[in-house]
């Protein structure tokens, strides 16, 4: 895993992390052969998914993230565990859109519409469930909206990956805000 930060703000009452996971995009576009907005996609959800399992407490504890839309790029699944390790993939790797109008990688349109689904094995008699439609199919705004309804946690979270031409991912990362109770 690339690099994790955590700290508190404004007298201990905003968390913020702050993620660097180039390397893990970077790896998954090696595995998988993904294409710019694969690894788009699938690298802002693997990003979210580290966040998620930096805030795990058990050591044995771990989770999954479904993201299950109807656009370009079909499912995408990703696992992590409380020591960050992360896997995932996409059902059609070597999915392509035209970009947005503004130039951006329409992730959206290779989301689509749908449900997110994270299953949480924390130690309990049953995993954690928790569901949510897909507000946007952009990923951060799926996960802020998942952490609203499901979790109850107000969640500001921003989700980058920059591709190069030559298909290398240049820089991928996050950033989470969380007002603490």
């Amino acid at each position: 895993m690339g690099i994790l930060r955590k700290t508190l703000l404004y007298d201990n009452e905003i968390s913020v992390s702050l993620l660097e996971t180039t390397d893990i995009v970077n790896e998954a576009i090696a595995i998988h052969g993904l294409s710019p907005l694969a690894a788009a996609g699938l690298g802002r959800t693997m990003t979210a998914c580290a966040f998620m399992a930096s805030c795990m407490k058990g050591e044995d504890d771990r989770l999954s993230v479904t993201i299950d839309g109807d656009g370009a790029g079909g499912r995408i699944v990703v696992a992590a565990d409380a020591a960050l390790h992360i896997r995932g993939c996409i059902d059609h790797p070597e999915a392509s859109l035209p970009p947005r109008a503004d130039g951006k990688l329409n992730v959206g349109g290779l989301v689509g519409k749908g449900r997110m689904t994270v299953v949480k094995n924390i130690g309990l008699k049953e995993p954690y469930v928790g569901r949510c439609e897909l507000v946007s199919g952009e990923i951060a705004e799926d996960f802020a909206a998942y952490y609203a309804i499901s979790e109850q946690q107000p969640t500001g979270m921003a989700l980058g990956v920059r591709i190069g031409t030559d298909g290398k991912c240049l820089g991928a990362g996050g950033l989470v805000l969380q007002p603490l109770p």
